[in-house]
């Protein structure tokens, strides 16, 4: 098993081994990133009378909630927010003794989410939390807790994992081939959700059809490739509007993964930190042979079209106008 933060979990065993283990802490970072992975780590730990071997009967049952001594508090399907029937249903249960063990690990999943009761309601736990109690509290917005939570609690941001641990999982968990597993890594910034979300999204696949296209703009029309690119948007992502400017926004962080690489290439950066490096995109930058500043001009037109997706352009004229100066860049016709 993998874990999710390994410089983290060592430290709260050293608290824990030294008696210095507090009772309330703020897991942060982005949506994906493993804070809740880190957290059923530490309750492992906290709960398992190895420590968290992640082989016993209690690791296993953790894993699928069926220990008496373990919760996770998290919003209903369809809630906006963490109501506060959830944070009393939980304080309810919070001073009560351990029935299995020594120790009782609550999480709180995205408790950003908590309004002002829900909020006031945990306070009161967390100005005398019980002695043999351990709370969680994840978010990816710790600004939005209100101070007095904040202060009550230690902080830790879950840090962001190497790219060659993501691949590795990847490549076990759903059997996919290096390059795709090291592509998704590397496009995930280190968070194993999001390499999840952008292979669900056929984000390597998408990427080999833009690669493909860029092969092929000097024979291509600029209207023609508009015209496809358009239609696969609309293919991908049903029928609304905003559904097609989420879409196309996709497609452009995807595209700047090949404008990145042609700059590390214009820069002599090793083709071992590319996005890209399988022979099809090398050739690809070889055959184009573009500049430093044309590929920064590549990056920025990328963000002007952002740009005009927050204003809400007119998506086919967006698309359009896109894709003229891409090719304008691609081929060197730049005016």
């Amino acid at each position: 098993m993998f874990s999710s933060a390994p410089l983290l979990l060592d430290t709260f065993r050293h608290a824990r081994q030294s008696g210095r283990l507090a009772h309330a802490y703020i897991l942060f970072g982005p949506a994906g990133i493993g804070k809740k992975a880190l957290a059923f780590d530490l309750a492992r730990l906290l709960l398992c009378p190895k420590g968290g071997c992640n082989a016993c009967d209690v690791c296993q049952r953790i894993k699928t909630f069926n220990h008496a001594d373990f919760r996770l508090i998290e919003r209903e399907d369809g809630d906006k927010v963490l109501k506060i029937e959830k944070i009393r249903d939980m304080m309810g249960e919070i001073h009560l003794a351990p029935m299995e063990g020594q120790n009782k690990v609550f999480l709180i999943n995205e408790c950003h989410l908590m309004n002002e009761e829900s909020s006031n309601a945990l306070l009161k736990t967390l100005e005398e939390p019980p002695a043999n109690s351990y709370l969680f509290l994840l978010t990816d917005m710790p600004e939005a807790l209100i101070d007095t939570i904040r202060s009550r609690c230690q902080e830790f941001r879950v840090p962001p994992r190497p790219a060659n641990e993501i691949a590795r999982i990847l490549s076990i968990e759903l059997s996919l081939s290096d390059d795709e597993a090291m592509f998704l890594a590397k496009m995930s910034e280190g968070s194993i959700g999001q390499a999840r979300k952008l292979h669900e999204q056929n984000a390597h696949e998408t990427c080999k059809w833009i690669l493909e296209k860029f092969q092929d703009l000097n024979q291509l029309n600029e209207l023609t490739f508009a015209g496809e690119l358009e239609s696969r948007i609309k293919s991908a992502d049903g029928s609304k509007t905003e559904h097609h400017r989420q879409e196309f926004r996709r497609y452009l962080s995807l595209i700047n993964s090949v404008w990145r690489d042609m700059l590390y290439r214009a820069l002599g950066i090793p083709s071992t930190r590319f996005f890209h490096s399988d022979a099809q995109a090398l050739g690809l930058y070889n055959q184009l042979n573009l500049t430093a500043p044309r590929a920064l001009a590549g990056l920025e037109l990328s963000f002007e079209a952002e740009e005009w997706m927050r204003r809400n352009a007119n998506f086919t004229l967006a698309v359009e106008n896109y894709s003229v100066e891409l090719c304008r860049l691609m081929t060197g016709k730049v005016h």
